[in-house]
């Protein structure tokens, strides 16, 4: 699994966004030879805006807005392959005035 622009330690990931922005961020998944990701559920902490989400190939997308300034968000996302396997990975969004 690759998460791109996010800060990786041994908690988790996360990323710095200001509360004005409106950005796409996207995981690629690792999926069996023959395999893709066909579907994929997002779940967004209350105070943080989701405005929409996609699929491209075995990346999952999510465009997030808003926030308050200092607080700490939890984002997850599940995915489901077409054989029918399922994995998630969730992320945090740490608001911060940039």
């Amino acid at each position: 699994m690759a998460i791109d622009g996010f800060v990786k330690t041994k908690e988790g990931a996360y990323i710095l966004k200001d509360p004005d922005a409106r950005r796409t961020y996207g995981i690629e998944w690792e999926v069996e030879s023959g395999d893709v990701v066909a579907s994929a559920v997002w779940t967004v902490a209350p105070g943080l805006g989701q405005a929409q989400q996609s699929i491209e190939g075995n990346t999952t997308k999510v465009v997030l807005h808003g926030g308050t300034v200092g607080q700490d968000y939890l984002v997850r996302c599940v995915v489901t392959t077409f054989k029918g396997e399922t994995d998630a990975r969730s992320f945090t969004v740490r608001v911060r005035q940039r």
